[in-house]
């Protein structure tokens, strides 16, 4: 018979893996947060008690690395703060906002900055 947990839309088979009350949502991602979770433990990146700045620019990869460290987070040996920063340099058309209601939602602690 086959596990409804690893039956999903993705359509990897990998959907409801993780331990505990925390689940990836599929083989990529968690293949991706293992990883991270190995290079800062093997370069000793973060210990306990520090309070890691992510600048979140509003690009795919800022957000990516943000997502992979609240992962990360729930499942470190150790406790571990983020705080996002996002520095708005005044360009025509940049969505602060955008940025700002995404942080919200995602619970993290953040500053917006605004430059002169």
């Amino acid at each position: 018979m086959r596990d409804p947990r690893k039956s999903g839309a993705g359509g990897d088979g990998a959907e409801g893996l993780g331990g505990g009350g925390f689940r990836f949502r599929n083989l990529l991602e968690r293949n991706i947060a293992r990883r991270v979770g190995r290079a800062i433990r093997d370069f000793d990146l973060i210990r306990g008690g520090d309070r890691v700045m992510v600048c979140v620019s509003g690009g795919k990869d800022s957000y990516t690395l943000l997502d992979l460290l609240l992962m990360v987070r729930r499942r470190a040996p150790v406790p571990f703060g983020l705080v996002a920063v996002n520095l708005d340099q005044g360009w025509p058309g940049y969505r602060v906002d955008v940025i700002e209601a995404w942080l919200r939602e995602s619970g993290v602690d953040y500053h917006l900055e605004r430059a002169n």
